[in-house]
């Protein structure tokens, strides 16, 4: 099964799809598509300079994700674009997966992350 999505700025999507049931009383597998922006300010301090600046950023990006019980996969993609008052902007682009089991009302995530 394959989802595939195009976010325009400022957009939100979910989809979420449902396979069959199975006739078992545990949860069902799943397909999910979600996406985001959002738009914040941050507190930076320059590599040799004194005191904090602030920034502000703006950003978005999606998250597919699967369930085959009890097991979770996801991915998390995005891009953001941060203004430096006093010295420019700069373009960073993130990515996470992640993995977890459903053990009751317990749910162990291990997550791995890249900024560039």
């Amino acid at each position: 099964m394959s989802v595939r999505a195009n976010l325009p700025l400022g957009a939100v999507l979910a989809l979420t799809l449902l396979t069959p049931a199975t006739g078992r009383c545990e949860p069902q597998p799943y397909a999910a598509l979600s996406g985001g922006a959002h738009v914040g300010a941050f507190r930076y301090r320059r590599w040799k300079g004194q005191g904090d600046q602030t920034g502000y950023q703006l950003g978005g990006g999606h998250a597919p994700a699967i369930r085959v019980s009890p097991f979770y996969l996801g991915l998390v993609q995005g891009a953001l674009l941060r203004w430096y008052p006093s010295e420019g902007a700069g373009v960073g682009f993130t990515y996470d997966t992640w993995a977890a089991v459903a053990l009751g009302p317990l749910q162990p995530e291990v997550r791995l992350g890249l900024t560039s």
